[in-house]
């Protein structure tokens, strides 16, 4: 549950949970910091890609 308050994941009634990709980095980040790992940096920079036409 911290880690999904981090990361700002939200929950449908159904159960699906639905992340913004834009706050994964910052909510992984934050959350490592918080849980013993006080230097922890997360970056990833790259964007999903959904064409799936390539």
């Amino acid at each position: 549950m911290s880690l999904r308050k981090e990361m700002g994941t939200t929950q449908s009634s159904s159960g699906e949970g639905l992340t913004d990709f834009y706050y994964i980095d910052d909510g992984l980040q934050s959350y490592f910091r918080k849980n013993g790992r006080p230097n922890a940096e997360v970056q990833n920079g790259l964007l999903p890609d959904y064409d799936f036409g390539k």
